[in-house]
């Protein structure tokens, strides 16, 4: 989705801190839905307040147009360090797992952090087979784009291959 780099916050000389900035990839900084998945994103996470959990400082859209999210640089366990560690232990565990693992380092930290969450959803319609997905009908993934289609590439010679 995008580019994540480390950098220091300015404000008070000799007080900077570590943070991280991610952006949206240049080629995906014009795609609307991507920008507002990419804020999105960061609304969500500015609402959790849990000691593993980095803050949200800033998300915006900056001034020449491209979407940026500065967080706080929270020091521990990356998610591939606890998937690399628990397949040592001949363990297979999948992302939320690991990334259960990294936020709680207790038991009634795990579910401290649980009961924090507050999360508002609505079913959606849904259609798990490709050819009816695309059909006209079937209910939309993204409104917004107006159709399932991600890709109608054609290539070749369609006369010569039909002959």
């Amino acid at each position: 989705m995008g580019d994540v780099y480390l950098a220091a916050s300015t404000g008070i000389e000799g007080a900077e801190r570590p943070c991280i900035v991610k952006t949206v990839r240049r080629d995906q900084a014009s795609d609307k839905s991507m920008v507002i998945r990419f804020l999105d994103e960061f609304r969500v996470q500015a609402q959790l307040n849990h000691p593993g959990v980095a803050q949200v400082m800033e998300a915006v859209v900056g001034d020449e147009g491209e979407p940026y999210a500065v967080v706080e640089f929270v020091e521990g366990r990356s998610i591939a360090e606890a998937q690399h560690r628990a397949h040592q232990l001949g363990f297979k565990i999948a992302w939320p797992e690991a990334v259960a693992i990294v936020l709680a380092e207790t038991i009634d930290s795990a579910k401290d952090a649980a009961e924090a969450l507050d999360i508002d959803y609505e079913i959606l319609a849904s259609v798990t087979d490709a050819r009816l997905a695309v059909r006209l009908d079937a209910p939309l993934v993204w409104e917004e784009n107006g159709s399932n289609v991600c890709v109608d590439a054609h290539a070749g010679d369609r006369a010569a291959t039909e002959a």
